[in-house]
């Protein structure tokens, strides 16, 4: 069931959620979310954006390098229990960047690369095509 049109806006026929600032940081949000069962929380109503503004007065946000966005470590890496979900990322992750640095020594070729510089530009523009013909609609 969609959420109703008193919850979100309408904008060129597409449900927007809510479009609105809240003046709460992203950790103030995520900490009340995440305050009920998992099974409660409500899902139909859309949260409003967290304040970028809000979120450089925690005490223990960062700013991001060459960015204006303010984050917060929500748990530690280290010095608490890994899940079995953690332990899958990590792998995930750690098995993805072994591959990217182990690849080129047996797959390169010159034309392997050109191929895959032209995929790069090919993807890009149809990015960007597709994108400033939907801003005209």
């Amino acid at each position: 069931m969609l959420p109703t049109a008193r919850l979100c806006q309408v904008w060129q026929g597409e449900i927007a959620g809510n479009r609105k600032v809240s003046d709460e940081s992203y950790a103030q949000q995520f900490e009340r979310t995440f305050a009920v069962p998992y099974d409660q929380i409500d899902t139909s109503v859309p949260l409003p954006k967290p304040s970028n503004a809000a979120q450089e007065r925690v005490p223990s946000s960062r700013r991001a390098p060459f960015s204006n966005v303010w984050g917060t470590l929500m748990r530690p890496a280290f010095g608490r229990t890994w899940s079995s979900t953690d332990i899958g990322r990590l792998s995930f992750f750690t098995m993805t960047h072994i591959a990217g640095v182990v690849a080129p020594l047996y797959f390169f070729s010159w034309r392997n690369l050109a191929v895959a510089f032209l995929a790069y530009c090919m993807g890009g523009m149809g990015i960007t095509y597709s994108y400033h013909r939907y801003s005209h609609q």
